[in-house]
């Protein structure tokens, strides 16, 4: 018995705790980075073009070589873009849906839309954003090439990064040369998609 009790009595002592060590003062925080100036006041292609896709609508103008349309876009939500435009005394309705889009010309389902109105809808709907030479900042203007087609793009950003006008230079028939204009007004002509 003198050896279970000499056990448990050595089990006692070896189990007391050592004192804690003294805590560690923790130190204060850092202070918080400062904020990150974006583009020193300059205006963002990348930010214009994020914008421009996912506007409620505008008004456009577009030249694609010596053809010429002027319309709307209205986006209720990205991917469901209706856009209306005239050209060449006929009017083009484009309607997005989950399964293509849908197309009217002059009030009629269209099956077979002319490549204009297919450019048109890609540069008003789609917007592409090419591999491009590093954008040249000078005020609201900024400067680039495009790598795919070679072609100088000029672009005008308005303060809030709305594009308001695009250029290309163009590279002939594969590539003509296009003008945007983009009218920023808040709200677009109401379009409605036509029941055929």
């Amino acid at each position: 018995m003198k050896k279970v009790l000499c056990l448990i009595l050595l089990a006692v002592a070896c189990s007391k705790k050592e004192a804690a060590p003294p805590a560690v003062t923790s130190r204060p925080a850092p202070p918080a980075p400062p904020p990150v100036v974006r583009h020193e006041g300059k205006p963002s292609y990348d930010e214009a073009v994020i914008a421009f896709r996912s506007s409620p609508g505008f008004h456009f103008e577009i030249a694609i070589g010596s053809d010429k349309a002027s319309g709307d876009l209205l986006r209720p939500r990205i991917g469901q873009e209706l856009m209306r435009f005239k050209s060449g005394g006929d009017e083009w309705i484009a309607a997005r849906h989950a399964g293509g889009v849908a197309w009217y010309r002059n009030g009629k389902r269209e099956k077979n839309e002319s490549a204009f109105a297919d450019r048109v809808y890609q540069w008003i709907v789609m917007f592409n954003d090419p591999e491009k030479t590093p954008p040249q900042n000078s005020g609201d203007h900024i400067e680039f090439k495009n790598l795919n087609t070679n072609e100088n793009v000029s672009v005008w950003i308005a303060p809030g990064n709305h594009l308001t006008k695009l250029h290309t230079t163009g590279t002939g028939t594969a590539f003509p040369a296009v003008s945007l204009e983009i009218t920023h007004d808040g709200e677009s002509a109401a379009i409605q998609e036509p029941k055929s």
